[in-house]
């Protein structure tokens, strides 16, 4: 068996195997698992929605409370958007005023909202547009909306490749939102040089090579859910391999 196809066998287990199943960004949760979410905890909720005591969101580049700082300390300014173009539609992250009730949800979901990823405390990525974010920002459980910018989606370990001089390639891991077309952001990854794709079922998954300076652009991309360094592998004489 040739070193190529070793590598291959390796990449697509990850993808496909235990370790692709793992979560790339520590901050996110089961959006099934999240703390709190049944009307036992309403007590709690109301407690937390009248309490002026920060309530952060924990993200892998930091953690912020939106309502006293802009964005997590560190966060360049060249990775994050004012706002997304025509309608607004874009990926948001939306945080309630207390420990979520499963009534919330369904309140946002009803107003044409697609919820994904959990993220501590009290927030959700979520999909919306302009006409959704009207009807969510009225709501009484909502203590805040801001765009899941660009920034939160690259790997804390990756931010030094974004240099415009580090222009060598890079083997990294996409996670894409379920539902986005995998072809398009294929073909949009392609247009920043990137190359040697390897595509999960589903798409979901993609592992690809890019110049380290595009990583930027390539978290600018919507459909993008989180960036990460690909793992290396290296092949013993004993045909075995083990991940750096």
């Amino acid at each position: 068996m040739t070193r190529a196809h070793v590598s291959l066998i390796v990449l697509l287990a990850f993808f496909f195997g235990p370790v692709g199943c793992r979560e790339p960004n520590r901050s996110f949760q089961s959006s099934e698992k999240e703390a709190s979410t049944s009307e036992n905890h309403s007590q709690s909720a109301e407690t937390s929605v009248n309490t002026k005591e920060p309530v952060l969101i924990y993200l892998a580049i930091g953690s912020f409370d939106p309502l006293f700082q802009a964005s997590p300390v560190g966060l360049p300014q060249e990775l994050t958007l004012q706002r997304y173009p025509r309608d607004g539609k874009g990926y948001y992250l939306l945080q309630f005023k207390g420990p979520v009730l499963q009534k919330w949800k369904e309140e946002v979901s009803a107003a044409g909202v697609d919820i994904f990823d959990y993220i501590p405390q009290f927030a959700f990525v979520v999909k919306m547009d302009n006409q959704s974010i009207r009807a969510v920002e009225a709501m009484e459980s909502v203590r805040w909306i801001g765009i899941y910018q660009p920034g939160y989606r690259i790997a804390p370990d990756l931010m030094g490749m974004l240099s415009e001089k580090e222009d060598r390639a890079i083997k990294v891991i996409v996670s894409v939102f379920k539902g986005e077309d995998a072809s398009v952001l294929r073909g949009a990854m392609e247009r920043l040089g990137g190359e040697n794709f390897e595509v999960s079922r589903g798409g979901e998954m993609m592992g690809l090579l890019i110049p380290g300076n595009k990583i930027g652009d390539l978290a600018r991309l919507s459909g993008v859910r989180y960036i990460e360094r690909a793992p290396e592998y290296k092949l013993f004489p004993t045909g075995k391999q083990r991940g750096e």
